[in-house]
């Protein structure tokens, strides 16, 4: 992930500072909570040309209502791109590789791979500071942004009936946390090294075989027993 991108897949972009971020909508467009990325952006670098958000969009056709609320969500501003296309996983390396900060400010997490991948890649990350990216997201590696619980509504209807909560992340925050690097790039690279160290050692064999119940190995040849 620390390799350069064999391409650029953004030279329109060239010299400025790319904010990313990226979901699906079949994860339900609630949970990942694009709007309030586009509402940070929008606080922390307004129309600033040197400054852009690049949100990529996957499978936007099955709930169009998502890309309508974003356009609406980023009227008047300038500097805000929509992405569609369909990447190989070389060509979200490159994307990643490319963009300079990943902003998430989800209200769930199952995992997070777009924090762990910007994380390996080098990459400083603002997130929400609550749900699975908190088991290997830290105060040191990353920036985790306060929140509050509130009930699950979602116009998809992908958690109804559940009675849950989820987390509504500090815009407020996220905006100066945003602001705070885009204007320092040291700090973008501290924080970037910082976040590959942790994600590097959290997936690492050693801390992976940790996670395997003792009684599995009962069931595992000999020669195929790893070191542990």
């Amino acid at each position: 992930y620390l390799a350069p991108p064999t391409r650029d897949p953004l030279p329109q972009f060239s010299g400025k500072t790319i904010v990313f971020f990226t979901y699906d909508i079949r994860s339900t467009h609630a949970r990942k909570n694009p709007e309030a990325v586009i509402r940070a952006f929008r606080t922390a670098a307004g129309n600033n040309p040197s400054s852009v958000l690049v949100i990529k969009i996957n499978n936007s056709q099955t709930w169009p209502d998502s890309e309508a609320r974003l356009k609406k969500c980023a009227e008047g501003l300038t500097n805000v791109y929509f992405m569609h296309e369909k990447l190989s996983s070389e060509d979200m390396r490159n994307l990643i590789a490319r963009v300079d900060i990943i902003l998430s400010l989800h209200r769930a997490e199952g995992f997070g791979m777009l924090l762990a991948e910007g994380m390996a890649a080098a990459k400083p990350v603002i997130a929400t500071g609550w749900s699975a990216n908190t088991e290997y997201m830290t105060p040191e590696s990353g920036i985790l942004i306060d929140y509050k619980l509130v009930p699950i509504v979602d116009d998809q209807h992908g958690y109804d009936g559940l009675g849950g909560v989820w987390a509504e992340p500090d815009v407020d925050q996220a905006a100066s946390e945003l602001r705070r690097l885009i204007g320092d790039p040291a700090e973008r690279t501290r924080l970037g090294l910082a976040a590959r160290r942790q994600i590097m050692a959290y997936l690492s064999d050693e801390n992976w075989l940790k996670t395997i119940p003792e009684g599995l190995w009962n069931y595992v040849a000999e020669p195929y027993k790893p070191r542990r």
